[in-house]
């Protein structure tokens, strides 16, 4: 018995047809132990001789089910004249009329590259879009007002194995009256692109008929010809597993001794409060992670971004030593209101005596050349000459190959770090990337270092490319 539907499957099965399938793919799903009768068209010389193609002498009269394995590797027009030659349009379309109004069957179609000719010989009024989104990027929802076909939640659960989805619509015909089914929407994103999409046969007493569904094409499709043949189609089209003997029936709880009934309340209970201490605990985790946020743009970003959170974080470690130094945004506490906002410094932290640290804060997906410090000099002059009178030390703040574990980063410079650090020297420079400004950061919230105001500010202000350890290693406990 199967444990999971409590399903036993008797003959005869329905009869299914594979079409497109990678070859490899065809065979595992013939050998598999479902035992449905599983057949495929002739093989074709289709590139690479990946992909199976609908043959015109295919017997459709004798198909239950059908899987559409619509992924192709090449451009659309490369596959038109296999298409054609292989499965006559006209001839596709009838076969899929006999199977939803003389079998009662069903048709299921994977939805991938390429695939907008291959679906329209079976589906003349569905258009494929070249439109996808990014599955973990792209804002998208689940039509809750459909979550009672059988596919909801199977669309639910597998939504990240899908290789990706391609947008779907009506395709629009002149004069044509419009076909006699509907289509529901499961999956749609943010602008109403649909995506996933089951087709109803609606009959004159308004009966609804589910006849076929497009799905997005998976990393394990074979795993999941198999599911929806044992576990969704026999809910769908019963008509088609005549002799399945169900006996679920004994799961209920009149038919179970008292004993195993209020176990199964006791793990029931078990179960709510463990998933409602579990939603608590993801609370306050998105909450530290949102309030925290600005500590993982130091390593992640640039720009405005960037330079908000360096100047947090250097607030916080002086605040963490002691100081009442302020870290100022020059875009907000400009004192220097006829300079143009690009010719400036993006921070700055005044301190006594007339004395200033001018903090430029750039990001990059390389490491940097001469241009940071190009720039350091120019806001240096330009500050100099609206303000003669102060003393001036120049910081920059770097970010460099963002996308990369900063444990594993080159030098902030490459293979110019020579060169640069002999200008950093002579300029009187400090560099210092933002992956060491995290590290003193961490390093004082866990009281891993003693340190004051003075010897964080020789860090900000020592001519040279400065790291954590140079400056705070002799300090840690």
């Amino acid at each position: 018995m199967n444990a999971e539907n409590e399903l036993i499957y008797h003959e005869p099965l329905p009869r299914v047809l594979l079409i497109d399938f990678q070859r490899w793919d065809a065979e595992a799903l013939k050998k598999s132990d479902i035992n449905f009768k599983i057949s495929s068209p002739t093989y074709h010389n289709l590139p690479k001789g990946r992909h199976l193609s609908f043959s015109a002498d295919q017997k459709f009269s004798e198909i239950d089910i059908v899987f559409l394995y619509a992924d192709y590797p090449g451009p659309e027009e490369l596959f038109a004249n296999d298409f054609l030659a292989g499965g006559l349009p006209g001839l596709c379309k009838q076969s899929v009329d006999f199977l939803v109004d003389r079998r009662n069957g069903f048709f299921v179609c994977f939805v991938g590259n390429n695939s907008a000719k291959s679906i329209q010989r079976f589906f003349p009024d569905v258009n494929v879009h070249n439109t996808n989104f990014k599955i973990k990027g792209t804002p998208h929802r689940f039509v809750k007002d459909f979550a009672d076909s059988p596919f909801f939640d199977f669309v639910k659960t597998n939504f990240e194995k899908a290789k990706a989805y391609f947008a779907l619509s009506e395709a629009a015909y002149p004069n044509k009256p419009k076909p006699p089914y509907r289509g529901r929407s499961l999956l749609v994103d943010d602008v109403g692109r649909r995506y996933v999409a089951q087709l109803d046969k609606v009959s004159s007493a308004d009966e609804v008929k589910p006849f076929a569904i497009f799905l997005p094409v998976y990393k394990d499709t074979p795993a999941q010809v198999l599911y929806i043949l044992e576990k969704i189609l026999p809910k769908i089209k019963p008509s088609l597993f005549p002799n399945i003997v169900d006996f679920g029936y004994l799961s209920l709880d009149e038919f179970l001794p008292k004993e195993l009934i209020q176990l199964k309340k006791e793990k029931r209970e078990l179960e709510k409060g463990y998933q409602e201490k579990l939603a608590e605990y993801q609370e306050k985790e998105d909450k530290i992670k949102k309030d925290k946020e600005y500590l993982a743009d130091l390593l992640a970003q640039k720009h405005d971004i960037l330079k908000e959170s360096c100047r947090k974080v250097l607030q916080e470690i002086l605040e963490m030593v002691g100081s009442d130094l302020r870290v100022i945004d020059v875009d907000i506490e400009d004192d220097m209101k006829d300079v143009d906002r690009r010719l400036k410094d993006d921070l700055r932290i005044k301190l006594p005596d007339n004395k200033i640290i001018l903090i430029d804060v750039k990001g990059a997906d390389k490491t940097f050349g001469q241009g940071a410090l190009n720039q350091l000099s120019e806001h240096r002059r330009i500050f100099q000459k609206n303000h003669k009178d102060y003393d001036i030390d120049s910081l920059g703040f770097l970010n460099h190959q963002r996308s990369v574990n900063p444990k594993n980063r080159d030098e902030i410079f490459g293979s110019a770090t020579h060169d640069s650090l002999e200008r950093v020297k002579s300029d009187e420079f400090a560099i210092i990337g933002t992956y060491e400004l995290f590290k003193l950061h961490k390093a004082l919230s866990q009281k891993e270092v003693l340190t004051n105001e003075e010897e964080v500010l020789a860090f900000l202000t020592d001519s040279g490319i400065n790291t954590f350890e140079q400056f705070f290693k002799v300090n840690q406990k």
